[in-house]
């Protein structure tokens, strides 16, 4: 996995952790950007995007269901 990417991820799960949806779905976004098929195939990242999908609230529904369908979850 691309350091950059990791960096993003781990940025993602902090925020994920202090209930900040709009900071975790960006900081995210931005990983995938950096290596798609890498946050496809990690654990992590799929867990938030689907608990963005499930529990981020209407302010980051949309672009959370637009993430996750490009991380292969069925949503």
């Amino acid at each position: 996995m691309d350091r950059r990417a990791r960096l993003w991820l781990e940025m993602s799960r902090s925020y994920h952790q202090k209930k900040d949806s709009l900071a975790a779905l960006q900081t995210l976004q931005r990983a995938t950007d950096i290596s798609e098929e890498s946050m496809r195939c990690h654990p992590l990242s799929r867990g938030i995007a689907g608990e963005l999908v499930a529990r981020g609230g209407r302010l980051v529904e949309r672009d959370a269901r637009s993430l996750a369908t490009r991380l292969g979850l069925i949503v």
